[in-house]
C-alpha cells in the first residue's frame, strides 16, 4: 500500500514511445502505467499524463517538429503551469527519459 503523502505531489507520467497515446492499451506496460496512475490518484496524488509532440492526442505532426525542444514543448507547458513551491516527481522511461533529463535541466 502506498503511504499517504504529507504534501500532495504532481506526477508527470511521460509516455513518449507510444504513438497511440497514454489511453491506448497495446501492451501490458501501458496497462500497468494506467493502473499506477489510478493507485496514485486514490492515495491523494495528482497525476498528469503528457502527450509529447506528434504522439497520442497531440495534434502537431512529426514534420512540424524541428527540434527536440519542439517535441518536448507540451511537457514544458505543464511544468510552467505548476506553482514554484509544488513538489514534482517526473517519471520518464524509454525515450521519455531524455525528455525527463531535458526538463530537469530547464526546471531544477
Amino acid at each position: 500500500m502506498i503511504s499517504k503523502p504529507r504534501k500532495l505531489c504532481q506526477y508527470l507520467l511521460d509516455i513518449a514511445w507510444d504513438d497511440k497515446g497514454p489511453r491506448s492499451y497495446p501492451n501490458p506496460s501501458l496497462r500497468q502505467g494506467v493502473r499506477l496512475q489510478l493507485l496514485l490518484e486514490v492515495e491523494g496524488h495528482r497525476v498528469t499524463v503528457i502527450d509529447l509532440g506528434a504522439f497520442g492526442i497531440n495534434l502537431r505532426r512529426l514534420d512540424e517538429l524541428r527540434t527536440f525542444s519542439d517535441y518536448t514543448m507540451p511537457m514544458f507547458e505543464v511544468m510552467e503551469s505548476i506553482p514554484p513551491d509544488e513538489n514534482v516527481v517526473v517519471v520518464g522511461y524509454s525515450l521519455g527519459g531524455m525528455n525527463m533529463a531535458f526538463a530537469m535541466e530547464k526546471y531544477p
